[in-house]
């Protein structure tokens, strides 16, 4: 059976393309502070948008009604998923030994000096692993066993990457898009800003309408938030990702299992299990803007930023587009991460191996994920 008439999904409905009023049809057509797409507490009235594909315009996805039963279900799935692997979680930390003789080591002296002894001693032999290492690599060299290439990069395994300078202007364009995600912040409804989407984004970053590529304004589990602006400015193309607002975002931060991962040669580790996925799928969703707009525009300098969650998310999709062969060699030099307040999402080999294309801006304190 095909289906002609479809439901419309679009920044004015919810994903399920439904639009919300307090308790008369009339309004629903008329503007209200918010934006009608989130339901409240006072809502009565409903409605959803049919149009024929024939008559389709704009920036708007039709969805046919076994097309968004299967979205639903997906979104249910992942919902589960993620609830389960929170709840493993918390079931192997109250069955942790390690987390047992830590809580006992905070009230038993002796119990504090035998944990911290085992941990000066996995120190130690971490080190005298790593030199170990060192002296190998230091005989192959002497010896000649190690090619050009291989002494070369023997010399950069040895040297730590530089760390990355945040300039002002730079942190400037990453806040201005952090917070433009988020809403109007000046003005809030329910506890959250208001919902103005492109009217944010250019009160706080100075980016009209035209020039945002991709904008998701809804999260689901694992699929956050986001947007692809060409900040002409300030010759940038910015992925911005928002952190934690729907409930949903929070399945995504408590599916903190650490996870391996592998980013290109040499760059394996592990990382926070639910933001890789989230940071997957924020790659797949802008992959065909970025890659167009960097086409027409190659001088354009690829900037990915967030806050709280979605800078833990700019960090890890920023290591999968520094190696990401798609993009030119300039693109790729040029890739910077500004993430504010951002998750603990890396492990120590990642975080050290990033450090020259991402950094985190952190105001006192916060609260974070810490997985590693």
């Amino acid at each position: 059976m095909g289906w002609d008439w479809c439901i419309v999904i679009d920044e004015t409905t919810d994903p399920q393309g439904w639009q919300y009023a307090r308790c008369l049809w009339p309004r629903l057509g008329a503007a209200r502070l918010g934006g009608r797409n989130t339901e409240y507490r006072l809502d009565f009235v409903k409605r959803r948008k049919w149009i024929h594909r024939q008559h389709a315009k704009g920036a708007v996805q039709l969805l046919t009604p076994p097309e968004l039963l299967a979205r639903q279900q997906d979104a249910l799935r992942k919902y589960r998923e993620g609830v389960a692997e929170v709840f493993s979680i918390l079931a192997a930390l109250d069955s942790s030994t390690s987390f047992k003789s830590l809580a006992a080591a905070l009230l038993d002296p002796v119990a504090l000096s035998t944990v911290t002894s085992r941990h000066v001693k996995h120190g130690i032999q971490e080190i005298k692993h790593g030199i170990q290492e060192l002296r190998q690599g230091m005989e192959e060299l002497r010896h000649g066993l190690i090619s050009a290439p291989g002494r070369a990069l023997h010399r950069m395994r040895q040297q730590p990457p530089c760390h990355m300078q945040l300039s002002v202007p730079e942190l400037e364009v990453a806040a201005g898009h952090a917070l433009g995600i988020y809403g109007d912040i000046d003005h809030y409804l329910g506890s959250l800003p208001l919902q103005t989407h492109y009217a944010a984004i250019l009160k706080f970053s100075g980016v009209p309408e035209q020039d945002v590529l991709l904008a998701v304004w809804r999260s689901q589990t694992f699929q956050p938030a986001h947007y692809v602006a060409r900040d002409v400015a300030r010759s940038k193309l910015v992925i911005c990702i928002r952190g934690t607002m729907e409930a949903t975002d929070t399945i995504t931060d408590l599916a903190s299992r650490p996870q391996h991962a592998s980013f290109g040669p040499g760059l394996q580790g592990s990382c926070h299990s639910g933001m890789l996925q989230a940071a997957q799928w924020v790659l797949a969703s802008v992959e065909q803007e970025v890659l167009a707009a960097l086409q027409a525009q190659p001088c354009l300098d690829l900037m990915v930023t967030g806050h709280s969650m979605g800078g833990g998310i700019a960090a890890l999709l920023a290591l999968m587009l520094r190696h990401d062969p798609r993009l030119s060699m300039r693109t790729r030099s040029r890739l910077r991460a500004v993430c504010l307040a951002p998750a603990a999402v890396l492990g120590h080999s990642l975080a050290v191996a990033c450090r020259d294309f991402v950094v985190s801006v952190i105001n006192m304190r916060g609260l974070m994920w810490c997985p590693m």
